[in-house]
């Protein structure tokens, strides 16, 4: 099935901008009177027949609509930026495994610095990234990407209640044991330091905002491995055991 997104009302006859239409018939190859799978971003996905494959305005007639709600506990991943296209990567998985929120960390031993030019071309790249990975995996939800903040401006965020810290302190958590906190069911954020991890001070402001320390086992992991293995286990622990979506075989 090829996917391909329309942030508008999906019913009727639509015409895609000119990146989707380049995207959807220079890119995928669809051609007229191929079915295409339309998302909105917002849980809407509709059955579509493509009627003009052009190229610059593409033209869709949708068949079928339908609706999914968004589920009830929502998962955030707040992830200390490192270097090159790693955290690419990491927004990509986190979306293709139904994060809600990402929010890019600047900490102490953060290797990526911005200054306001590179923020926001940096946070539009990793929403374009998003949007491809939603459409690649047929994800009706689009995640949010805030511009890249400090800890201060986390904590002033409406969090979801249940909020872990993945720690290589020695009293930390297992992680599916502090998933079993009553909180999960209304919402999740996994907070995940850089390479070189979070800094006692900041190890100190995460436990004053009511964070939890949790290991994602004995081994030290790079900050891509833990923030995809980490929402994998959430998501599997909360949210497609909760409310099962129908496997794509």
């Amino acid at each position: 099935m090829l996917y391909s997104f329309f942030n508008g009302n999906l019913s009727g006859r639509i015409i895609l901008d000119a990146e989707e239409s380049h995207h959807l018939v220079s890119v995928r190859r669809a051609r007229v009177g191929e079915t295409v799978m339309l998302l909105d971003g917002r849980g809407g996905k509709a059955k579509a027949l493509v009627e003009n494959a052009s190229a610059k305005a593409a033209t869709l007639q949708v068949e079928e609509f339908s609706r999914m709600e968004r589920p009830n506990s929502p998962v955030w991943l707040a992830q200390a930026m490192p270097l090159g296209k790693t955290m690419d990567t990491i927004v990509q998985k986190a979306a293709e495994l139904g994060c809600e929120c990402v929010v890019p960390l600047c900490t102490e031993r953060s290797e990526l610095r911005l200054d306001a030019e590179r923020t926001l071309k940096k946070t539009q790249k990793w929403r374009t990234g998003a949007l491809e990975a939603i459409k690649q995996c047929g994800n009706p939800f689009m995640p949010d990407i805030v511009e890249p903040c400090g800890l201060d401006a986390l904590f002033k965020m409406t969090l979801p209640p249940l909020r872990l810290v993945c720690s290589l302190e020695e009293a930390s958590l297992p992680l599916l044991a502090a998933l079993k906190d009553e909180n999960a069911k209304d919402g999740v954020v996994l907070a995940i330091g850089p390479e070189g991890d979070f800094s006692a001070a900041e190890y100190a402001q995460f436990r004053e905002h009511s964070f939890k320390p949790v290991t994602l086992g004995p081994l030290v992991l790079r900050a891509d491995t833990a923030a995809i293995a980490s929402m994998a286990i959430v998501s599997e622990a909360l949210r497609f055991a909760a409310c099962p979506l129908p496997y794509n075989v």
